[in-house]
């Protein structure tokens, strides 16, 4: 009975020594892991702030008479237009 005693306990200290080795790569990998969760956190608030700010930049550029004017001017159609007859031009007096 002592010797199957000594067994289980040998058995005992080896389990708990597994566990101990994977406690510790479970811990290491939830250190990375919570490091990379405060990095993206980070990323994700840089980059509401950033919409926030552009969305504030479109709302005030609508908002704008002068920007109105400018848009209802230079339609792309218009610009495109006026490019190609430009060029044609060009070419067709050459």
């Amino acid at each position: 009975e002592s010797k199957k005693a000594l067994r289980i306990e040998a058995a005992m200290e080896k389990q708990s020594a597994k566990f101990d080795t994977e406690r510790e790569t479970l811990c290491l990998r939830l250190q990375e892991e919570e490091k990379q969760t405060f990095i993206l956190k980070a990323e994700v608030e840089h980059l509401s702030k950033q919409l926030e700010s552009l969305q504030h930049q479109v709302r005030s550029c609508e908002l704008s008479p002068t920007s109105a004017k400018i848009r209802s001017s230079v339609s792309p159609s218009r610009a495109t237009n006026s490019l190609l007859s430009g060029r044609s031009g060009a070419a067709g007096g050459v």
